[in-house]
């Protein structure tokens, strides 16, 4: 028991440590005079060395990596704010070609490979995809979608699908990269984050609204061949980023109680039951990359990417079982080609590195 006493918005942070490695989990209880709050269960992590760093390099530019991160046979990474996309050896994580986008070109962010079309998807804020060849990325066409700020975010994330790419144009939109046409669309206020489902399948998507008064923080699922809503699921605190398990019997919601000051992890069954509810250690970090999720090549991995670190998610046990280093979590995240390695970018003091990171599987 760890009486915290406090006087206004101050208070006295009480130090502890647990001997034995692992995952920890115990409630937090708040007395002030006479009023009690709960704030639990919280998941503790004391295994600082589940997650290796297997390597780093550092880009070249002044610029924060927030951009999008995609991986095929090589790893590519936009630049965001230096309208440049960067082709990196997943080995080594040398930069073997930097391509210098066109004047007027507005912050290059989400990255989606189309490796059964050999083409490559960059989109930037404006909104427009531009559509490169995989191969030698010269470019083939230009897709505009007009001027549109995203449906609520503020990065533009691009996903791949067989015959397109999913991106958020004010809600999610299916676009065919051929034609350059949107397939299908659908208008979602406030939409934050979405993930597709292994299968393609399912479109899970969180809507956040903080700053409205009477805001709903809602987790919708949605099917994409028409974008029609399967369920919607209120939570007590605004969802911030989404993912499915492998098997998509489980929707994983990473959330950030401000006002809290922490992050609170959602299971949600395939029905949209909140099955459980845990607040996880570190500071209310929103994550901010355009690629924030990835799932490792052997599925036993979620990773998520905050200002507070890698969040990794064990899909064994539907719960948040490792945290990286702070400077090892931002910004943006891609799943490497086999086991449980993931590429980070943004890493380092300036958010110019990029990380190989390998997770202990037990």
């Amino acid at each position: 028991v760890f009486e915290i006493v406090r006087e206004g918005r101050g208070g006295l942070v009480v130090p502890y440590r647990f001997v034995s490695p692992g995952i920890h989990t115990m409630r937090v209880q708040a007395r002030v005079e006479d009023s009690v709050q709960e704030f639990g269960p919280t998941v503790v992590v004391n295994d600082p060395d589940a997650i290796r760093l297997v390597r780093s390099s550092r880009i070249p530019g002044n610029d924060p990596l927030l951009g999008g991160l995609a991986i095929d046979s090589e790893l590519f990474l936009s630049g965001w704010t230096d309208d440049r996309l960067y082709r990196l050896d997943p080995a080594d994580l040398a930069v073997q070609e930097a391509v210098e986008f066109p004047p007027g070109t507005r912050k290059l962010e989400g990255v989606a490979v189309l490796e059964s079309a050999g083409l490559l998807a960059v989109a930037e804020e404006s909104f427009r995809i531009h559509v490169l060849r995989l191969q030698d990325l010269r470019p083939e066409r230009v897709i505009e979608l007009g001027d549109a700020a995203p449906g609520g975010g503020d990065l533009v994330y691009l996903l791949p699908l067989s015959d397109g790419v999913v991106a958020n144009l004010l809600g999610p939109a299916l676009v065919d990269v051929q034609s350059g046409n949107v397939l299908r669309r659908r208008e979602i206020e406030r939409m934050v984050h979405f993930q597709l489902s292994s299968d393609e399948e399912l479109l899970a998507v969180a809507q956040n609204e903080l700053s409205e008064p009477g805001a709903s923080n809602t987790v919708l699922l949605l099917t994409t061949s028409d974008l029609s809503i399967r369920w919607s699921t209120d939570l007590p605190v605004p969802p911030w980023r989404v993912a499915f398990s492998p098997g998509g019997d489980r929707v994983y919601v990473l959330a950030a109680d401000v006002t809290a000051g922490h992050l609170v992890f959602f299971v949600l069954s395939e029905a949209g039951e909140i099955l459980s509810q845990t607040i996880v250690e570190g500071q209310a970090g929103l994550p901010t990359g355009a690629a924030p999720v990835a799932v490792s090549a052997d599925g036993r991995f979620v990773a998520f990417s905050t200002f507070s670190g890698l969040y990794v998610v064990d899909t064994d046990l539907h719960l948040v079982r490792y945290r990286s280093e702070p400077l090892l979590g931002c910004c943006s995240v891609a799943a490497g080609p086999v086991g449980t390695r993931f590429y980070v970018a943004g890493t380092g003091v300036d958010s110019r590195g990029v990380a190989l990171l390998e997770v202990r599987e037990d």
